[in-house]
């Protein structure tokens, strides 16, 4: 049986597609259950939230209806710089990887990967480094 984790972070979902948002929120909850999850699906939705909630997460698809690709990446950092990003696409490659990173991001999923252990192992290792720096917000149960 494996480890669930009470992390008690918010995390901001950017995608325009619902199907993807509640599979993400899904799979994140059940491991994560203490998780706040926000949604926005679009650049603009995700900036009112920013105005009105603080998160500790963004993870992003890149194609939105007012972004694409690595500039997406690159609009969420001008308004939230500090906050990691774990960016999403249905479409991987090493050029789009690169990219994505030198705008910012943590890390690039390929969508194919949302219901494997990849996706999770990424948000853990994120959520565990936040968690080290205030270790107040989380703790392990089984």
């Amino acid at each position: 049986m494996s480890d669930r984790k009470l992390f008690n972070f918010t995390i901001l979902v950017i995608e325009d597609s619902h199907y993807d948002y509640f599979l993400i929120k899904q799979v994140l909850l059940e491991k994560y259950p203490a998780l706040e999850v926000l949604y926005a699906s679009s650049l603009e939705h995700a900036y009112d939230i920013y105005k009105v909630h603080d998160y500790d997460l963004v993870i992003m698809d890149l194609n939105l209806p007012d972004g694409y690709g690595t500039g997406s990446v690159h609009e969420v950092k001008k308004f939230h710089g500090e906050t990691p990003i774990l960016a999403i696409t249905g479409m991987q490659t090493t050029k789009i990887e690169n990219n994505v990173l030198r705008m910012g991001a943590s890390k690039l999923i390929c969508k194919d990967y949302l219901l494997k252990p990849e996706f999770l192992n990424e948000v853990d290792l994120i959520l565990t480094k936040l968690n080290e720096n205030q270790p107040q917000r989380a703790r392990a149960v089984r």
